[in-house]
């Protein structure tokens, strides 16, 4: 399944692109994680844990909604999804 991610603000400082697109061998978001992290190892201890588990700092945006990436195994993609990666701004 194709999807495209577009990376953001400092995400896009590790990625060394603002635009991929990926084939990714699973329909959950923690299968791109996977493949993110393989591909930027980079992103692997600033937005990602060694597991692959996502930090609260990173936003993801797929489709123009907001996602909840508390559980990415729980989010499942869809052929031609675009996924926005940022970093997340707290405001005060």
């Amino acid at each position: 399944m194709i999807v495209a991610c577009n990376f953001f603000s400092d995400v896009k400082t590790f990625t060394g692109t603002a635009r991929e697109e990926f084939n990714i061998n699973g329909p959950a978001l923690s299968d791109l994680f996977a493949q993110l992290t393989k591909k930027f190892p980079g992103l692997t201890g600033n937005y990602f844990d060694a597991q692959g588990k996502p930090f609260n700092i990173l936003m993801v945006v797929i489709n123009g909604r907001h996602a909840d990436i508390s559980r990415p195994e729980t989010i499942i993609l869809h052929e031609n999804d675009n996924i926005d990666l940022l970093t997340a701004v707290a405001g005060g």
